[in-house]
């Protein structure tokens, strides 16, 4: 083989060599660029569902807690950490103005007082596991207040 044979051999490797080493630099740029596009995704995801006002929490597909926003923590009254592996209840107080009184045929009042307003809240506390796969809240206690 002849000297000016090996050295435009050694050139093309050369040649092969540099372009291999630019497209590994190209998709390098482009995988950090793919990468920086989804990190501002997701911190754009958590700074929404962080501040929203609803409660909010996700399950994975064996139904346990993967997340819970601070609304939600704030209404089941537990921390997402709390909240992992447990079951989950929220009572709801219901605040409502009542007038008792009983009448008889003529429309007389014989017990209470028809002119008396009262107001009662009532709670009604509901539970979920959150392992299962059951969406369904369960009325587990009430108590009546005047």
């Amino acid at each position: 083989m002849r000297s000016a044979e090996v050295a435009l051999r050694s050139r093309r490797r050369q040649y092969q060599v540099r372009d291999l080493l630019e497209e590994q630099h190209r998709k390098r740029l482009a995988l950090e660029e793919a990468g920086k596009i989804v990190l501002r995704a997701k911190e754009f995801d958590d700074a929404v569902m962080n501040n929203m006002a609803e409660g909010l929490y996700t399950v994975d597909t064996h139904g346990k807690v993967t997340f819970v926003n601070p609304a939600a923590e704030r209404l089941f009254g537990w921390t997402g950490a709390e909240l992992r592996g447990r079951t989950a209840q929220i009572t709801v107080r219901f605040v409502s103005k009542l007038v008792s009184a009983t009448r008889d045929r003529s429309g007389a009042v014989i017990d209470g007082n028809a002119e008396k307003v009262t107001d009662v809240t009532d709670s009604w506390t509901f539970a979920r596991d959150v392992s299962s796969r059951d969406p369904n809240w369960k009325l587990v206690a009430t108590e009546a207040g005047h």
